[in-house]
Order: structure tokens, then C-alpha cells, then sequence
């Protein structure tokens, strides 16, 4: 089990997390592009893998997901990811992920070094 994906489908309501990580690989496969410029393909060259190998490997619970997979989140589900880097107990740089389609819904999640947690929710609706 990965507390990525655990913690990212507490922002999908109809999605449990071991649905969420299989979608998010099927994604994968299918848009291996995550920004322009950089693709999954060049980053599984660097290891002298394959898109095909590292999506196989990501559908194991036992697999870690990052940055891939947040950013393929953001595309899917049209929402930007904030990573709170909260590393020793101290609140360090934000990590932003941003979907390609300009959008005002976000969530917030915090990394502190070896687990992620669900933080906020924010629909992109202006609330007084």
C-alpha cells in the first residue's frame, strides 16, 4: 500500500485507493507525457527501463508513488497538488504540481520525507 495514493483518494470520493493507483497507471501508459519537454519515457531511460516496466512495477501496493503520479492526478482529475514539505518537523519549500488545463481547484498534501498525508480540499468556489 502507497500513502500517496491513500492520501490522494481522500480527494475523490468515489475512488478507493487501489482503483485510484490502477488508474493512474492506466493514465500512464496511455499519456506518458508530463510536461512539455519531459516524458515518462525519459525519465525510465535514465534507468535503463521502460514506460512499460515502470507501469507494471507502480501496480504493485508494495510501490512507492511520486512525482509521476501526482502529476498524472492533477491531469486526470483537472486539480492542482500542493506538497507541504514538512521534513523534520519544520514546514520547508512547497512543492507545486499544476495541471496543464488552468484550473482553481487544488489539494494539499504533506510529505515528510517517507509518508504523505491528506491535508485540504479546495473546489475552486470563493466561499465568505
Amino acid at each position: 500500500m502507497s500513502c500517496l495514493f491513500q492520501s490522494l483518494s481522500k480527494f475523490v470520493s468515489h475512488q478507493n485507493y487501489n482503483k485510484l493507483r490502477q488508474d493512474i497507471c492506466d493514465f500512464l501508459s496511455t499519456n506518458p507525457t508530463l510536461y512539455e519537454g519531459i516524458d515518462l519515457k525519459t525519465i525510465t531511460e535514465l534507468d535503463n527501463n521502460s514506460v512499460e516496466n515502470y507501469v507494471n512495477h507502480m501496480r504493485s501496493n508494495a510501490v512507492w508513488g511520486g512525482a509521476p503520479e501526482i502529476k498524472s492526478f492533477c491531469e486526470m482529475y483537472k486539480v492542482n497538488v500542493i506538497v507541504k514539505n514538512i521534513r523534520g518537523g519544520n514546514i520547508n519549500e512547497d512543492i507545486t504540481f499544476s495541471c496543464n488545463t488552468p484550473t482553481n481547484r487544488w489539494v494539499v498534501i504533506s510529505w515528510n520525507g517517507g509518508h504523505f498525508e491528506p491535508v485540504l480540499y479546495h473546489d475552486g468556489e470563493n466561499k465568505n
